[in-house]
């Protein structure tokens, strides 16, 4: 029973049932584990992390190379995930026709569960931009419920810049709107994701999208490997298209100067190996685990893609992790490439 409530984040609850069962057992070396780490989970933690992203292709319209490092403390406000932080980000983007541009930037944000099922949330950045983009809060704000079938309903606003290109930087385009997402456990083996977010351009466009993801487990072998397979579609329309500018290659002048295709989809499909090489694999046990995907990729237009990400998580001891994250797509029309590092320490 600890072990379901620490996958439902109620760490506390989860820390009370490992507690009776060592007042039973005291030699149940797990359940030692498990209560130790309970209490690192809630204890105040400082998270750090690098990441590089470089996006080319879309007629030049996703042109951009972004880098950012950044660093946060967090306090927490309860269970393992009610918790407070504020922290430092710096970015460099860099795209084609223009000079680098840099950001410092301001973090803050919270979570809190109100009802036993219900949490609130709110992620907000203040970036000072060295050129295009002027200062303002970006945000991701609202809320997530869990309903009586563990269906996971998330509705959230949000406001965010829009870094696609150099161009799209110097109009100061930013987007805003509202996301409406369901996670969906069929089984202990099948699970659902599906999400639509609404979108309005500072320029006056208004842009669809919409998510199907599905995630099925076909393999579990003696615990330690995973065999997943990994289907999606993807949907994105925008009410205006691009309207290049005078000068090409240049998109200086262009008129909604990012990717805004009227009635885009992609379906993809992949499979997931995972092994653990740590000793336990249980919620709250120090793990060690890595992770690759290989799949492929077909859109509206016939375009095929190539799709693989890499990732490996290990907690050296209960008060540090570290992990690293890498994706790429490859197609004739756009190509993708990234990779992010991070560091977690929790106090003792």
């Amino acid at each position: 029973l600890g072990q379901v409530l620490g996958a439902l984040d109620y760490t506390a609850a989860a820390g009370n049932r490992f507690c009776q069962l060592l007042h039973l057992n005291p030699c149940h070396t797990e359940a030692r584990i498990a209560l130790r780490r309970t209490f690192l989970e809630r204890s105040p933690q400082w998270w750090s992390d690098i990441g590089v992203i470089d996006e080319e292709g879309r007629d030049r319209l996703t042109e951009i190379n972004r880098v950012r490092v950044s660093t946060y403390g967090r306090v927490p406000l309860g269970d393992e995930n009610e918790y407070l932080y504020a922290g430092y980000a710096h970015e460099w983007l860099n795209g084609d026709f223009g000079g680098e541009v840099q950001a410092n930037v301001g973090l803050l944000g919270a979570r809190r569960r109100i009802h036993d099922y219900t949490t609130l949330f709110a992620d907000v950045e203040i970036a000072d931009y060295s050129d295009g983009f002027s200062t303002r809060p970006q945000f991701r704000a609202g809320l997530q419920h869990r309903d009586c079938r563990d269906v996971v309903w998330t509705l959230n606003g949000f406001l965010e810049n829009v870094d696609s290109n150099r161009e799209s930087i110097n109009q100061d385009i930013y987007l805003r709107g509202l996301e409406l997402s369901a996670y969906i456990p069929k089984s202990w083996r099948w699970n659902l994701l599906a999400s639509y977010r609404w979108g309005n351009y500072s320029d006056d466009n208004n842009l669809h999208e919409a998510i199907l993801r599905s995630e099925y487990l076909l393999r579990y072998g003696c615990g330690r490997r995973q065999w997943r397979a990994i289907v999606d579609g993807y949907f994105r329309s925008v009410d205006e298209q691009t309207i290049f500018g005078p000068a090409p290659p240049s998109l200086a002048g262009t008129i909604h100067p990012y990717w805004a295709p009227d009635g885009f989809a992609h379906a993809s499909a992949g499979l997931e190996y995972k092994r653990w090489l740590s000793r336990h694999n249980f919620k709250y046990a120090n793990q060690w685990w890595w992770s690759a995907y290989a799949g492929g990729r077909v859109d509206t237009d016939g375009e095929g893609y190539g799709v693989g990400s890499l990732r490996c998580h290990r907690d050296h001891c209960n008060w540090l992790s570290t992990g690293i994250d890498a994706s790429v797509v490859q197609s004739d029309v756009y190509d993708s490439a990234g990779i992010r590092g991070y560091l977690i320490v929790r106090r003792r």
